[in-house]
């Protein structure tokens, strides 16, 4: 055998079996197939071990329960434990936040990746508001006596202190 250890689609290329003829058949010589090996579906055969966090708060980080193991029924006997590199976290429902960062209630999913492919795994979840007056930082910089109520909106950066990120007057604060 050649290659024949990983699917098709992580490779890129097909496996190989080479049967070699011996004895009364010796004559044939040899015959080298090749073929493909398909990724497994994880599809209603996978079992997801997370903590029991399901509460969390805006932190402007992705956030979903800890995975402490997926585990997946090859057949009637045989299990194998997926590595990190075997799935994503993926949001699961068109309906909700797009993101695994917003504040909603959350849906996701653990998806196969290399030689998985399909889905399942569902973990239902909150993201919190995060309380900004704790989150937040405001500067004001030095404005000249007269200026207008215009130059000095222009003159406030207010800055989430979870991201990084400045904020816009009147969207994200007034």
């Amino acid at each position: 055998y050649e290659n024949n250890v990983d699917s098709t689609a992580v490779t890129g290329r097909n496996a190989k079996v080479t049967i070699v003829f011996t004895n009364d058949y010796q004559d044939l010589g040899t015959i080298t197939q090749e073929f493909t090996i398909a990724q497994f579906d994880i599809e209603d055969k996978i079992t997801v071990k997370h903590s029991n966090q399901v509460a969390y708060v805006y932190n402007g980080k992705e956030q979903y329960p800890a995975i402490e193991s997926v585990t997946v029924q090859l057949d009637d006997e045989t299990t194998a434990e997926l590595g990190e590199n075997d799935y994503s976290i993926e949001v699961s429902a068109p309906e909700q936040t797009k993101d695994l960062i917003n504040a909603g209630t959350k849906k996701c999913k653990v998806v196969g990746r290399g030689n998985y492919t399909g889905q399942g795994g569902y973990l239902d979840y909150e993201i919190g508001q995060a309380d900004i007056a704790k989150g937040a930082t405001a500067e004001v910089k030095p404005t000249a006596f007269g200026g207008t109520a215009n130059t000095v909106a222009n003159n406030v950066v207010v800055t989430d202190a979870y991201t990084g990120q400045k904020l816009t007057a009147d969207k994200d604060y007034t």
